[in-house]
């Protein structure tokens, strides 16, 4: 964070973690800056999904899912309700507007998704969309793993895996090696998405990656 943030950190009334790896350094530094400030921890009613070493953090890409935005939804709601009773109407019912939103994104994905006649995977450079393939019962295969770049070969067995699985979609995050893209796509018939799970639109961002899966089976 820049020192600007920090400095306005200290007038905020609530932090709303979601279980990133940062927060564990830097909440405890938020909260020595702002004596009064309370800690809502908004993934408490997920079930979070463990990594391949179980010395590593669970996935934290939590608002990856139409079932997890609905769950974060409401304990926003909640939580802003207990810090402002004044306006918790106006909360309670914002929270129902973004969940009819969620609601009905969902049942277009499940509609579009249905219409594979094979269970439907893709590639990812980093695991990011975990939860969004747990949700719809898609493999995601990972060329990371617990955040270490694949050896020669571990990568062989991600491109045979691949094959095996007729995967034809490949998720890429803007800031992603170019190297594994290059060497993935001169194996296999790949199409490329660009796509981060950090963009302002979380909605539109599913409904990208879902229509694009959608594609590889036309």
């Amino acid at each position: 964070p820049k020192p600007s943030q920090m400095r306005e950190l200290r007038d905020m009334d609530a932090y709303m973690k979601i279980g990133v790896e940062f927060e564990k350094i830097w909440v405890p530094r938020f909260c020595a800056s702002a004596k009064k400030m309370e800690v809502v921890d908004l993934s408490s009613g997920i079930s979070r999904i463990r990594r391949d070493d179980p010395n590593e953090p669970t996935d934290p890409h939590i608002w990856t899912s139409y079932e997890n935005l609905t769950i974060l939804t409401d304990e926003i709601a909640r939580s802003l309700c207990r810090l402002d009773k004044d306006s918790c109407k106006m909360y309670q019912n914002s929270a129902i507007s973004v969940k009819q939103n969620i609601k009905e994104q969902k049942q277009q994905s499940e509609e579009l998704l249905a219409k594979a006649d094979t269970k439907l995977s893709f590639l990812s450079i980093h695991p990011s969309w975990s939860y969004f393939a747990r949700e719809f019962n898609i493999t995601q295969i990972s060329v990371e793993k617990d955040g270490k770049d694949p050896s020669a070969k571990e990568l062989i067995g991600i491109i045979n895996r691949a094959k095996k699985l007729k995967t034809k979609l490949l998720v890429v995050e803007p800031e992603a090696s170019s190297i594994f893209v290059k060497t993935l796509k001169s194996q296999l018939e790949l199409k490329i998405l660009t796509l981060s799970p950090l963009g302002t639109d979380i909605l539109h961002t599913l409904h990208t990656l879902t229509t694009n899966l959608a594609k590889t089976e036309e």
